[in-house]
């Protein structure tokens, strides 16, 4: 087995994640699905949505219409529940044939009790992609509080794979009936076997995470079940020589990484030159916060769903990488009314040995997701001691 120090862990990881070489435009942001295969996303847009800023993270000249082009135009990715809702490569459609026989049965009571709701919005969705808000009137229901019957159904729907979302206007989505969407020969696998759906699935959680532990991440591994069978799927897939083991200096858990990462971790070194990353957080390097915590020595906690009184960092604060070593936090704020980027809060937690070089890559990872986000300037940095004397 591979063992290796935390410290070392922090320089594969930072490779392994694709940080250190961006890959370019609408071309790289497939590179980087194709290689991590899975991105979590979420509504919260404060400089960006989290599938966003993931993929900004490792993709030169990210444009958010991006997403929307693989998504909705060339239709090479799909959203789906992997690691909760999440923005995948069209092709595993099938693999998730487990989760959708899953839901199937539990929601075929539901179904039964609104067979004439549903089966009118199944002939509604032969005459082309809907939304929600078409159907007006319809009664309210208890679904994370109360919903509308049609949102409801067709929410259910989709998990069940019955529809796809189409396309998105806003926040409001629109469906169509999955044949629609799909070619015949992705629909004709949509068959699989659990064991392999399962052993897929997994595979793709590795890839994204880049390393993975069996335990203290249940959200991660949700589509998989609990500890126990997490580890048998991890144990099929090291024995088909998918994935190996690794152990970090001064902890006895056995961790998985993808065996292309191999020759990474066997070597683990810098990056050849400074770089600044800011991670999404709902990154897959931090899926398992109890795992990047052991990885990096200190916690990331998001605080979005504290109230303001409890929190320490911020609203939307980000973990900012350095060459690989987490040494703070930001808080990039859009402002939409006057199109300037915001720093709301910038805390360091690990001063840089050299802090020139931080200032200098800092700035211009800076400057490249001022360009992202669009903002015709960045606000005045002043008002961060850390920060004060950048030029």
């Amino acid at each position: 087995m591979l063992e290796i120090t935390p410290h070392q862990a922090r320089y594969a990881l930072f490779e392994a994640h694709s940080f250190t070489s961006l890959h370019h435009g609408l071309k790289g942001t497939v590179h980087v699905m194709q290689r991590h295969r899975c991105i979590q996303t979420d509504p919260i847009d404060v400089a960006g949505r989290n599938a966003d800023l993931t993929l900004q993270s490792r993709v030169a000249s990210y444009a958010q219409s991006h997403l929307y082009t693989l998504l909705y135009e060339t239709r090479v990715l799909f959203e789906y529940y992997c690691k909760m809702m999440s923005i995948l490569p069209l092709e595993t459609f099938p693999f998730f044939h487990v989760t959708r026989a899953h839901f199937q049965e539990k929601y075929a009571p539901f179904f039964t009790e609104h067979k004439r709701e549903t089966e009118f919005i199944l002939a509604a969705l032969e005459e082309g992609p809907i939304c929600s808000r078409e159907f007006k009137g319809w009664k309210k229901v208890q679904w994370w509080g109360a919903t509308s019957l049609s949102r409801v159904i067709l929410e259910r729907l989709f998990i069940c794979g019955k529809v796809m979302i189409h396309h998105r206007e806003g926040a409001l989505k629109y469906y169509s009936l999955t044949e629609d969407i799909l070619s015949p020969s992705l629909l004709e696998k949509d068959h699989l076997p659990h064991a392999r759906c399962r052993e897929e699935m997994t595979r793709m959680i590795v890839r994204a995470s880049r390393l993975v532990s069996p335990s203290g991440a249940p959200e991660q591994w949700y589509n998989i079940g609990k500890t126990d069978t997490v580890k048998k799927v991890l144990h099929i897939l090291e024995k088909k020589g998918d994935i190996f083991p690794v152990s970090l200096t001064g902890h006895k858990k056995i961790y998985y990484a993808p065996i292309e990462d191999r020759s990474i971790w066997e070597n683990p070194l810098p990056p050849d030159t400074d770089t600044v990353r800011f991670l999404a957080p709902l990154d897959p390097l931090i899926w398992s916060r109890s795992l990047f915590n052991t990885v990096y020595e200190r916690k990331y906690i998001w605080e979005v769903y504290k109230k303001p009184q409890d929190r320490l960092y911020g609203y939307y604060c980000l973990p900012v990488l350095f060459n690989g070593e987490y040494v703070a936090l930001i808080e990039p704020y859009l402002r939409k009314g006057d199109n300037i980027l915001e720093i709301r809060g910038f805390h360091i937690l690990q001063e840089p040995k050299n802090k020139n070089r931080f200032h200098a890559a800092f700035l211009d990872e800076l400057n490249r997701f001022n360009t992202y986000v669009g903002a015709e300037r960045i606000q005045d940095l002043s008002a961060h001691p850390f920060l004060a004397h950048i030029d």
